[in-house]
């Protein structure tokens, strides 16, 4: 499976030139179709987390900082439709799969729906204790503008959406810390 994730990188990375950069907004996020090789993994996950998509939905693989990381090491798949009759952006990681440590300039919310991650957060800064615990199904993961925070996938992966507009994703811009 890490050879299969290290390939993925690649393909993203090669995409790249295809691909709307997300450069543009302070976010070191390339987005690109998810290659087909991945598309049923990551649609099964939306699919046991409960959410109704499209007849064939277009799930878009977002990585973050690919010169420097895998795509399992700093990105997630995301997807849009309806959650509550109102237009919503869902995500999922894979198993183990890991956001690294970043910040943004906006406020986010998000409903777990299936899975489990462990999340940490540094409330009062990168000097400071960071505030690590395990979420799941429930759990409204909520991060303040301006707090770093890291998200790490359980074993089944991680299904979410956001619970704040739909394009919010993007107008928010990102800063990965080293």
């Amino acid at each position: 499976m890490d050879l299969s994730r290290t390939v993925l990188s690649i393909l993203l990375i090669a995409q790249l030139t295809k691909s709307e950069s997300c450069t543009d907004r302070q976010v070191p996020c390339a987005t690109a179709p998810l290659p087909s090789e991945y598309y049923d993994e990551y649609l099964n996950l939306m699919q046991s987390a409960g959410y109704q998509l499209d007849e064939t939905p277009q799930l878009e693989a977002v990585h973050c900082r690919p010169e420097k990381d895998t795509f399992q090491g700093n990105g997630f798949v995301n997807a849009y439709g309806k959650v509550n009759e109102k237009m919503s952006r869902i995500i999922a990681y894979a198993a183990g799969q890991t956001l690294r440590v970043h910040k943004h300039d906006v406020y986010e919310l998000f409903d777990i729906t299936y899975g489990t991650a462990i999340l940490t957060t540094w409330d009062d800064g990168l000097t400071a204790r960071p505030h690590t615990r395990e979420i799941g199904p429930g759990y409204k993961m909520e991060v303040k503008e301006g707090v770093e925070h890291k998200l790490v996938a359980g074993e089944n992966g991680l299904v979410f959406h956001e619970l704040v507009d739909a394009d919010t994703f993007g107008k928010r811009s990102t800063w990965f810390i080293e």
